[in-house]
């Protein structure tokens, strides 16, 4: 299967905003950084991925940029057809290369969409699907 992840990222000097009253803003740009360092050096090292994308939208973008920006995303990895994306934000500190693995071997018979939900229930923290846009993205609140 030919896997593409891509990779969402806030403003680095927007994301991780709850931990304002801990860091100041360039503190927090630095922790943004380097969370979305070790995604992708997390990523370079998983065998069936294929390609990373980084998908970043502009400070004043609305929730909705991220989902457009992921479909078109999505659009280009399915005209240099691929079979299949991973959807990783790059803001998981604790993300290893099994965790993704773990992912990519529950999506061995396509059609399939494989969910890793947040620790609350309300939230995505990775996606695969297969193929590529086989479902709406609807990340946000």
């Amino acid at each position: 299967m030919t896997l593409w992840a891509i990779v969402p990222v806030k403003p680095l000097r927007r994301g991780k905003s709850r931990l304002a009253g801990t860091l100041n803003e360039d503190e927090r740009t630095q922790l943004n950084r380097a969370l979305l360092q070790h995604s992708l050096e997390t990523l370079s090292g998983v065998p069936g991925v294929n390609e990373v994308l980084v998908v970043s939208r502009d400070p004043n973008a609305l929730a909705i940029a991220l989902n457009t920006a992921l479909k078109r995303a999505t659009v280009v990895a399915q005209v240099y057809a691929t079979q299949g994306v991973l959807i990783l934000p790059a803001d998981l500190p604790l993300v290893t290369r099994e965790d993704i693995q773990v992912l990519l071997d529950r999506a061995v018979k396509p059609p399939v969409v494989v969910i890793a939900p947040d620790r609350h229930g309300k939230g995505t923290n990775a996606l695969v699907i297969a193929p590529a846009g086989l479902i709406e993205y609807d990340f946000g609140e």
